[in-house]
């Protein structure tokens, strides 16, 4: 009678599903009695959604280059590292890349091209990290818990260029495919810090090649056909999607990595040019920029939200057409970075003022369903 009873339960959950429908279903047998209440939420969100814009960093204005979980935004920019948080500019000791979940580490460059070491930010004291070697050592990326770094040096007087992890005051360096000598760069890194994403270039030739480092080994990952450069900007906080970009000949194109395969994302009519540059926890929901280019210099021009059911959009569009948000005279210009979960983005555009502005915006998780068991089993003896 119990496999009976789940049976029907998981009919009716597939049959509801397939169809889409908001509604109760009371399900009864002859010597059972079990009062399923199914109630399908195809807006049902953890986090609600919103838009805020943040001003602007003192000096010149650069990209966010991480967020934590609780709205602290860092920065990376050449002639301005900064940090805001409660609404407040702060400056960084250095060129900020990246920031834990809960915001309470940072770690940023000596200078915006490396140095003998690094700059660790732990609750606002700041930690001089001695350099893997002598040469231009350069931090990217930060685990969620921030217990584990990630990054390259080019060592002085050498033609080595490792990617390495830095954890526990160790450093360990990442392996190359056998018989590979050339440059290796890691640039992005798992919620969990265990799938390390990053780039290698061969000396023997001009090929730039996009890798994955898993469990001590390293898995080249492919280019498209006649493609020779790509390079990985962000990897999902579960480690399963990579996102970035290739360039073939002087276009650049947004793309992902999945289970050894790479996809190309669509472009909007008109468009050109574009780079992937986050994704939602899952890797199911991809954020990137459309770009002016090359003359331009790959200038951003439009921040875009890709998935599956709906393609690519921009992501104002998105914004305002889903979820109702008013943001008239915002032209967002581009996505610069996630936080851990996925659901915060951050970014700049052009606000209705005409002046460049940070903003931040909460991305709700897609819709869900949700069983709730409002009855119970009352086992009754059949008389005669």
């Amino acid at each position: 009678m119990g496999r009976t009873i789940l049976m029907n339960i998981l009919t009716f959950l597939l049959l509801f599903k397939i169809l889409n429908e908001k509604r109760r279903i009371l399900m009864r047998t002859h010597k059972n009695e079990l009062t399923i209440l199914i109630v399908m939420l195809s807006n049902l969100h953890v986090l609600a959604v919103s838009f805020m814009a943040i001003g602007k960093p003192p000096g010149f204005i650069s990209n966010a280059s991480g967020i934590s979980t609780n709205y602290t935004v860092v920065g990376d920019g050449e002639r301005s590292n900064w940090i805001w948080t409660t609404g407040t500019y702060s400056l960084g000791p250095g060129p900020i890349v990246d920031i834990s979940e809960d915001g309470s580490i940072m770690i940023a460059n000596v200078n915006s091209g490396g140095g003998d070491g690094f700059y660790k930010v732990v609750h606002d004291a700041v930690q001089t990290i001695g350099g893997y070697a002598h040469g231009f050592n350069k931090v990217k990326a930060i685990s969620s818990d921030g217990s584990k770094i990630v990054g390259d040096t080019d060592i002085n007087n050498s033609d080595q260029h490792p990617a390495w992890s830095y954890q526990n005051g160790v450093y360990t360096i990442l392996p190359l495919p056998t018989g590979f000598t050339g440059d290796a760069r890691a640039e992005a890194i798992s919620s969990n810090g265990t799938v390390i994403a990053g780039n290698i270039q061969s000396h023997n030739s001009d090929i730039t090649e996009t890798v994955l480092w898993q469990n001590g080994y390293i898995e080249i990952l492919p280019n498209p056909e006649n493609v020779t450069f790509s390079q990985v900007l962000e990897i999902a906080g579960n480690g399963s999607v990579i996102v970035g970009f290739y360039r073939d000949t002087n276009i650049a194109r947004a793309c992902v990595w999945q289970n050894g395969m790479i996809e190309t994302l669509p472009m909007l009519t008109g468009v050109t040019n574009s780079i992937a540059t986050g994704s939602s926890f899952d890797g199911s929901i991809i954020f990137g920029n459309f770009l002016e280019g090359p003359g331009t210099g790959f200038s951003p021009i439009g921040a875009f939200i890709w998935d599956e059911l709906n393609g690519t959009r921009l992501l104002k569009d998105f914004l305002e057409n889903d979820y109702g948000l008013d943001l008239t005279g915002w032209n967002l210009l581009s996505v610069s970075a996630t936080d851990a979960s996925g659901n915060i983005i951050t970014g700049y555009g052009i606000n209705p003022q005409g002046q460049e502005e940070l903003w931040i915006a909460t991305i709700p998780e897609p819709g869900t369903i949700i069983l709730f068991v409002v009855g119970g089993l009352m086992l009754q003896r059949k008389r005669i």
